[in-house]
């Protein structure tokens, strides 16, 4: 006898749920930046307040980041919709673990 697939939502649904667990709960609020976060949010703030983009300061400081380019653009648009304030940057990678996980959930499915 085969097994029904669960329904796509309720995948996804385990998925953050098991993706905010990994990223401690309660404690997502209270964590802040990490050591090597700082010099990259300095470059974007640099960029920022002189005008000339988060992104081309980001990627003026650090020219290894043409080798992973979804980073540079995901810490720019992070820090274009969250600043300085850590939690946005926290959910925004909390929420990328669970569409991955989902996403490999279904792709697994498929087999």
């Amino acid at each position: 006898m085969k097994l029904k697939a669960p329904v796509p939502l309720l995948t996804a649904a385990l998925c953050a749920l098991g993706a905010l667990a990994a990223h401690g709960w309660g404690l997502l609020a209270g964590m802040g930046f990490y050591h090597d976060d700082w010099p990259l949010f300095v470059a974007l703030e640099r960029g920022r307040r002189a005008g000339t983009g988060s992104l081309a300061s980001l990627m003026a400081d650090y020219p290894n980041l043409l080798y992973r380019p979804f980073d540079a653009l995901l810490w720019a648009g992070e820090h274009a919709l969250c600043g300085l304030k850590p939690l946005g940057g926290h959910l925004v990678a909390a929420a990328l673990l669970a569409a991955t996980a989902a996403l490999t959930a279904s792709l697994a499915r498929r087999r």
